[in-house]
């Protein structure tokens, strides 16, 4: 079942080095904590695990969140990778509006996409009515406040047009490529 979870951002964070009588030595950027429930952070590692991940997921999303400018309005975690690359290029275009990764720790290209990095509400409005990849998490999200930060578990895709468009995803990464076009996710 679909749920959302509003992300609480804390930071920007700093860890502070003191000598032996409490003076300041140095000062370090930790970057933020992106905290959620913890069934939530749990929910996420489990789909993660399920797809071959090792480790905590989590932290490998707060690790590529914190190596940016912005923090995403929205993180989309789908029930499973999906071989859909192609199709998410075709709909974005280059726009870094919208980003993504897989769970497996075993692929190293980008032919799969299983979690979404969404910047701003605009971009998912925008592809929403085009695409059930976009569609299925605009529905949870569509009323929430663009002031704040959310992470919305998604249901499975529509079985049939998944597998319809996975069958034929290889040959438009292939031709988005040729184009120039290619994906680069954020590991």
């Amino acid at each position: 079942m679909a749920i959302c979870y509003e992300l609480t951002v804390v930071g920007p964070m700093e860890m502070v080095t003191l000598d032996g009588h409490g003076v300041e030595r140095a000062r370090e950027s930790c970057g933020y904590l992106l905290a959620v429930p913890e069934e939530a952070e749990d929910a996420v590692n489990d789909i993660a695990r399920s797809c071959q991940h090792t480790g905590d997921y989590w932290g490998t999303i707060e690790r590529i969140v914190n190596s940016w400018r912005e923090i995403p309005w929205a993180l989309i975690a789908l029930d499973r990778e999906y071989a859909l690359v192609g199709h998410l290029m075709q709909m974005k275009g280059t726009t870094r509006d919208l980003r993504f990764i897989w769970y497996s720790s075993v692929c190293k290209e980008p032919t799969h996409l299983s979690f979404l990095f969404v910047m701003n509400k605009t971009i998912l409005a925008q592809l929403a009515d085009r695409t059930p990849l976009i569609g299925c998490a605009w529905n949870f999200l569509k009323d929430k406040e663009e002031s704040r930060r959310w992470l919305c578990l998604c249901d499975p895709l529509p079985e049939g047009w998944a597998r319809k468009h996975e069958a034929r995803d290889l040959d438009l990464r292939q031709s988005l490529q040729a184009k120039g076009i290619i994906p680069r996710p954020q590991k």
